[in-house]
């Protein structure tokens, strides 16, 4: 629904006072980037890059699979306090 404002980071303390609130649209979208977007760009890099010669591609892929894993969990702390929420 746009402009259901569901999933947060209420109470994780890590943004501007813990609390960070965005569309389901958004949401999906981040979820769909961190699951499929995100290790698939880091597996691409860290196979093509080399082949062509290009520097630092390990370095570049470790980092889109860091990046993928910081979302992914910041997205499961989300979806917690969210079903927490609900649930009150």
């Amino acid at each position: 629904m746009v402009g259901d404002y569901r999933h947060d980071f209420g109470g994780c303390g890590l943004f501007f006072g813990g609390l960070i609130m965005f569309s389901d649209k958004v949401y999906d979208w981040l979820k769909w980037a961190a699951i499929i977007a995100l290790p698939a760009v880091s597996t691409f890099v860290a196979f093509v890059l080399p082949l062509w010669g290009i520097p630092h591609a390990s370095e570049i892929a470790q980092t889109i699979t860091a990046v993928g894993t910081l979302l992914g969990a910041l997205l499961g702390i989300s979806s917690v306090q969210y079903k927490r929420n609900a649930v009150d």
